[in-house]
């Protein structure tokens, strides 16, 4: 599904079309994991394989635990809360408990994910952590000592509700007229869904006599939108393009 939205201001013609959060620090002490986010959707019933690589990147051993968590929006901002689900992601996701990279060393570590038959269709948010020290009896939580993770947002294949739309669209600073740059704008997106929303389209920027002036990328980090949520999304222009230079504006996929 895709849903079209425009909004106009003095400085700026907004274009921004949907078709369907947030990361996490790439490395805490020595330790860094690549990727640091998987977007995978899968079937009820399936079994999902990836891999995650760990690179030590300090100059001694060391052993590596894992736990899981799940996540949810928090706040407006992209930033996960962590929680433990009762049967969720958190659940369904399995990789060794603990493994020793040499300093300078990088491994790869597979991950399974087992949906099950009768899994909920939609999101469904988690994280793999690696820590310094052995998870709880719980096997959720590492307790003490640093850690890292990667995020995996899965959406499970299925009959779910599409909904939500552009909330807000500002210049930051609320100022009419810019005779200087940098200018930052700034727009609000609300998922009213059951699955995660990722924001694609342009911010169109024209003069004082409409020419066109700038286009730019309204979600340049790739943003997801958590179901039942609403995230703030801010977007720099930060340099002058000539019109003859300007770009059309990208469309949906």
């Amino acid at each position: 599904m895709s849903k079209y939205f425009n909004y106009r201001i003095p400085v700026a013609l907004f274009l921004i079309m949907v078709f369907s959060i947030c990361l996490l620090p790439k490395s805490a002490d020595a330790l860094t994991l690549s990727p640091t986010r998987f977007e995978l959707s899968g079937d009820p019933g399936e079994t999902i394989i990836q891999e995650i690589t760990l690179f030590n990147e300090g100059e001694n051993s060391q052993n590596y635990y894992s736990s899981y968590l799940n996540f949810e929006a928090q706040g407006e901002s992209g930033t996960p809360a962590f929680v433990e689900s009762k049967d969720d992601l958190d659940k369904w996701i399995s990789t060794h408990s603990v493994v020793s990279i040499k300093p300078g060393q990088s491994i790869s570590v597979p991950f399974t994910i087992k949906i099950p038959a009768n899994a909920e269709p939609g999101g469904h948010f988690a994280s793999v952590f690696w820590g310094t020290t052995p998870s709880s009896p719980s096997g959720s939580v590492v307790s003490v000592g640093a850690k890292v993770g990667v995020l995996i947002l899965l959406s499970v294949n299925g009959t779910t509700t599409e909904a939500g739309g552009l909330v807000s669209f500002s210049v930051v600073d609320k100022q009419f007229w810019h005779s200087t740059l940098p200018v930052s704008f700034e727009y609000r997106f609300k998922n009213d869904g059951g699955d995660r929303v990722k924001p694609v389209g342009t911010i169109k920027i024209r003069d004082t006599i409409f020419l066109p002036a700038k286009t730019l990328n309204a979600n340049p980090t790739d943003g997801n939108v958590l179901p039942g949520s609403t995230r703030k999304f801010s977007v720099d222009w930060l340099n002058y393009t000539h019109p003859k230079e300007d770009v059309e504006p990208t469309k949906a996929v």
